[in-house]
């Protein structure tokens, strides 16, 4: 998940370093010429004994998933300092991205560094299984967490249905976190978001209809799109309806990321004209 979020802003402009296991294995050099080609940093990367992260899907004739599996044993032996020490230099003006498939303990050390730095934190919970495991390690709480509904349902324990999910989302916010951004999958995604003295606001976007040929990396290239227009300063609002013309065009392509993908097709696609 996070080297697909890691080649979307590469390829979109934004400045990217990869905090990575990455095996001797012919999946590790093709990661680290891909890096190199997206322009994804790997400074920080680190040289793994174990196989590079596998992950690999079943999709229905549709183009949806059906049955996925995943190798991470490299990303899970990622021991805490080492990651710890690549944070050191993060700044106010960071954001980081962190998924699930991470250890607790790493998770820990990740949450604690960027709150240290004031930079923005996302999470994703990845899936059901473990989003709770880094919510119970996340502390400080993230700046924004990433659930779709199943995956909000685990961490939060509450049955619910669409309609039901800024008052499922309200907890966390009352922890500490200050975006919950809901993903729904085709229908788009729903923001929840902290607003002092008032209950949590919540808006929905609606995603852009398309073909979709393959839904694999949909969401992080929603994140990444995201990420991008805030870094350009957009609203978190816009920022999300930024990143779900990413995601569509993704989910078009047969590419988990579009090898095509730029801004100025993603101002294209949106309709957006040139200033």
């Amino acid at each position: 998940m996070g080297r697909n979020v890691a080649e979307n802003l590469g390829r979109l402009g934004v400045p990217v370093e990869l905090v990575a296991a990455i095996g001797k294995d012919r999946a590790g050099d093709v990661l680290r010429d891909n890096a190199a080609e997206a322009g994804i940093g790997l400074t920080h990367a680190v040289t793994s004994l174990h196989p590079t992260g596998r992950y690999a899907a079943l999709l229905t004739h549709e183009g949806e998933l059906a049955l996925a599996v995943n190798d991470m044993h490299a990303t899970e032996c990622l021991e805490p300092d080492v990651v710890g020490l690549a944070l050191s230099d993060l700044t106010a003006d960071d954001t980081v991205v962190l998924d699930a498939n991470l250890p607790p303990a790493v998770v820990a050390v990740v949450a604690t560094a960027v709150a240290d730095a004031g930079a923005r934190l996302i999470a994703d919970p990845v899936s059901v299984a473990k989003g709770p495991r880094m919510w119970a390690a996340l502390h400080p709480r993230p700046w924004m967490i990433t659930p779709n509904v199943a995956e909000l349902q685990a961490l939060t324990g509450q049955p619910m249905t669409l309609r039901d999910i800024p008052a499922v989302a309200a907890p966390l916010i009352d922890e500490g976190v200050t975006h919950v951004w809901v993903t729904l999958g085709a229908t788009g995604s729903v923001l929840v978001s902290a607003d002092p003295g008032h209950h949590p606001r919540a808006l929905a976007f609606a995603a852009p209809v398309v073909e979709v040929a393959d839904v694999t990396g949909g969401g992080d290239a929603l994140l990444a799109g995201f990420i991008a227009a805030l870094l350009d300063g957009r609203t978190e609002g816009e920022a999300a309806a930024y990143g779900h013309v990413v995601s569509a065009l993704t989910v078009a392509s047969e590419h988990t990321v579009r090898p095509d993908l730029t801004r100025d097709l993603v101002r294209r696609a949106a309709g957006e004209r040139t200033p």
